[in-house]
């Protein structure tokens, strides 16, 4: 940590923990407009949880499972899962250093692409 506050400053580290913030406000606004997508509580820092909302709990759990497959199969984005109150849900952080608007605006086109594939496979959100 050292070498780069020596070589960056600190103004550099606070530049990008305020886009890092912006972009996870950011996130969560475009999720909370995607039908059928369920947002957790706004982001405090820059975790954000969702889930897609397709049904019963156990067609909710198999969809959103697979919706975090597929994700990552596809590989481009890396993100976790985590039960809040009982609930799959689906997280996502964007601090990497490579997190920017446009892959924030590519990962929202890839969820969006994912979740209608697995609709329509399922016959789930119309």
């Amino acid at each position: 940590m050292w070498l780069p506050l020596q070589l960056y400053g600190v103004q550099a580290f606070r530049d990008s923990l305020e886009e890092k913030i912006f972009l996870s406000r950011y996130l969560y606004q475009k999720l909370s407009e995607i039908p059928n997508v369920v947002t957790g509580r706004p982001p405090q820092l820059t975790v954000i949880t969702f889930y897609c909302d397709v049904g019963t709990d156990e067609e909710n759990e198999i969809f959103n499972t697979n919706l975090l497959t597929e994700i990552l199969n596809d590989g481009s984005f890396y993100l976790t899962s985590i039960r809040i109150q009982g609930k799959l849900c689906l997280r996502v952080c964007p601090i990497h250093n490579r997190s920017h608007k446009d892959s924030i605006d590519r990962f929202l086109m890839i969820l969006q692409e994912k979740i209608g594939k697995l609709a329509a496979q399922n016959n789930h959100i119309n």
